[in-house]
């Protein structure tokens, strides 16, 4: 009897299912052809391609490496090196040598891109540094760590960009 049932009952399912795909079929076809311009949206594919041929300039003066950079530095080094890069970051008072402090000019006068890699990527101990600097190199790819380079290279302007805001809200405190 059980299986008399299971056969009873699959022919209708099988049915109902065909049904309702056809019924959906019908929906798409007559509701998916309407191109009346009250109810669809016109794209300007044009504006699309321009914005993405890079007609158009980014308001974001950072480039897509320092971007990457950024977004990298942000997850790994702030903790460490703060938010502007000046070594104060929230875990620098718990190490005995204070964190790299990357806006000053003086550093990046005296140090290249490749020293900084190895740095990064084999660690302070690597380059007789701090060995509480950890390697990243097993976890940041090599563009990674290129691209936070692209980014610490920006801070010495950051932070004079900062320097000149805080003086001016201070004076504008002050009047």
């Amino acid at each position: 009897m059980p299986q008399a049932r299971s056969a009873r009952w699959s022919r209708p399912k099988g049915a109902i299912a065909c049904r309702l795909c056809f019924t959906l079929a019908v929906g798409v076809v007559a509701f998916g052809c309407d191109q009346s311009s009250s109810t669809k949206e016109k794209v300007d594919y044009r504006s699309q391609i321009a914005a993405l041929a890079g007609d158009e300039r980014p308001t974001d003066p950072l480039t897509l490496s320092q971007q990457r950079g950024s977004a990298v530095y942000q997850h790994y080094c702030l903790i460490c090196h703060g938010v502007d890069g000046q070594g104060n970051g929230f875990n620098a008072s718990l190490l005995g040598t204070p964190p790299r402090n990357f806006s000053e000019e003086a550093f990046w006068k005296q140090i290249d891109d490749e020293q900084l890699f190895t740095v990064i990527s084999r660690g302070g101990k690597a380059v007789n540094k701090s060995v509480l600097m950890p390697a990243w190199g097993h976890t940041l790819s090599e563009q990674q760590i290129r691209d936070v380079i692209a980014y610490l290279r920006t801070t010495p302007e950051l932070a004079k960009k900062l320097e000149a805001e805080e003086e001016a809200s201070e004076e504008q405190t002050q009047e």
